[in-house]
């Protein structure tokens, strides 16, 4: 089975860029790292760097991220996780099947296009690698597109995701997951409904969750 990982971008801006992405060894893996022992476990075919939504020293996202697998490659034998692997043989691998998503702007649109790009390379397999207080969106998200066109990325069936051991923020509890209702007995209005709204408001959002912050702090919440 033809297998594409997909290594979920993160802010060159952010303070933590390094730890979130490449980890704190000897026990701690980025996402990077995590997405190239991923690599190893499941013979991946085709590995991609996402996304555009930042730039340095004229690098998009993804080309950046591309570059320090390249760079630091061999610094993976800092990981207890790495022990024993020869990373020549996995850098030989790896680095030619490793290619940069640079035009998306959001997960959304990463999962979009590198569906495009796992589509046209005939993969049936993929895992999606981020941080624990990410990765539930970005499954989320790659199954929302799933679900508008089944043509748009490899089969449901084919998706998994693997978390790194280092979240960009908080940790995965603090991850705030709003189902559907699905019981008889739950009433009220669909807050998942809500908070999408909430989501979609653009620059106005930060304003309306300091009104809503407000107002639970009024009721004692």
């Amino acid at each position: 089975m033809r297998t594409g990982i997909l290594v979920h971008g993160y802010h060159l801006d952010c303070s933590n860029w390094w730890e979130v992405v490449w980890g704190k060894p000897p026990h701690e893996l980025g996402r990077l790292p995590a997405a190239v022992l991923t690599a190893l476990r499941y013979g991946a075919d085709l590995i991609i760097c996402g996304t555009g939504a930042s730039e340095k020293d004229g690098l998009k996202e993804g080309e950046y991220i591309r570059l320090i697998l390249h760079d630091m490659f061999f610094a993976l034998n800092k990981f207890d996780a790495f022990q024993g692997i020869n990373l020549k043989t996995l850098f030989e691998r790896v680095l030619p099947i490793t290619i940069s998503e640079t035009e998306s702007q959001n997960t959304a649109q990463e999962i979009a296009n590198a569906g495009q790009l796992f589509q046209q390379a005939g993969i049936e397999r993929v895992w999606l690698v981020s941080d624990p207080a990410h990765i539930s969106r970005c499954h989320r998200d790659a199954l929302a597109l799933i679900d508008r066109d089944p043509d748009a990325f490899p089969p449901r069936r084919g998706l998994n995701t693997h978390a790194s051991d280092i979240p960009h923020a908080g940790t995965a509890k603090d991850v705030a997951i709003v189902e559907p209702p699905h019981r008889p007995d739950q009433v009220g209005s669909n807050l998942n409904e809500v908070v999408n709204r909430i989501l979609g408001l653009g620059q106005d959002r930060a304003d309306f969750v300091k009104e809503i912050d407000h107002l639970l702090r009024q009721r004692g919440v």
